[in-house]
């Protein structure tokens, strides 16, 4: 039997927006990531590279590519690959062999571990409220809420 771990935890900058009803504080800010975008690694195959640029522009298009996520990127597109070389290689083989069965298996690896990287990036209609997207452009986006327009105001 599977061990869940549950929901994933909601970003602090969700958890500081209703307002902290509890007396308990809210906990230590979370870290700012590179604002860098990264690089494919050296261990990537060169045929996993491509996919790794499209992740990267993904994620720059939605404001959270970072050179701190490289690691995990690298490791998404990886995943990705191995999906479409399984892929690839089952339609080259007959069904119900053992070999189609290793194949298989490895397929429903690659996709499980791809999904579940991609659900960390908010790459799923699902997971896509649950990212927490650095404010980099210095716009307060609750000053139309102020007064006067103005934060504090």
């Amino acid at each position: 039997m599977a061990s869940h771990r549950g929901a994933p935890p909601k970003p602090h900058r969700l958890k500081l927006a209703p307002g902290r009803p509890s007396a308990r504080p809210a906990g230590a800010v979370e870290p700012t990531p590179s604002p860098d975008l990264p690089e494919p690694a050296q261990w990537l195959p060169e045929s996993a590279v491509p996919q790794f640029h499209r992740l990267v522009t993904k994620l720059r298009d939605m404001g959270y590519a970072s050179n701190s996520h490289g690691e995990m990127l690298n490791m998404l597109a990886f995943q990705l690959h191995q999906v479409a070389e399984a892929t690839r290689a089952l339609e080259n083989m007959k069904a119900g062999t053992a070999e189609w069965a290793r194949a298989s298996n490895a397929l429903n690896v690659a996709a499980k571990s791809a999904q579940s990287l991609a659900i960390e990036f908010g790459l799923t209609p699902a997971s896509a409220n649950r990212v927490a997207i650095p404010n980099r452009r210095g716009v307060n986006r609750f000053a139309v809420f102020s007064r006067d327009g103005e934060p504090g105001g």
